[in-house]
This record gives structure tokens, sequence and C-alpha cells, in this order.
């Protein structure tokens, strides 16, 4: 199952693509992409 959408965050839209089945604890995977960093 896969679903993709975005989300608004603030003033930002950040795409997310949903995988697997639904569980109660799911695994978030953040991806910086097109030569950026993602910086905590």
């Amino acid at each position: 199952m896969s679903k993709e959408m975005y989300i608004k965050v603030c003033d930002l839209l950040m795409f997310a693509n949903l995988l697997g089945a639904k569980k109660d604890k799911p695994t978030v995977v953040m991806d910086a992409g097109y030569g950026d960093y993602s910086k905590g």
C-alpha cells in the first residue's frame, strides 16, 4: 500500500509518502533532496 500527499506545516508544504501496513508506532524517515542537507 502506498499513498502520496503534501502536508502543510506552518507556511511550508512537506511531501509525504506513506508505505506499508498501518501500525501503532510508525517509522518516520526524513531525507533531504537535490543536493540539500538536513541538519537538525
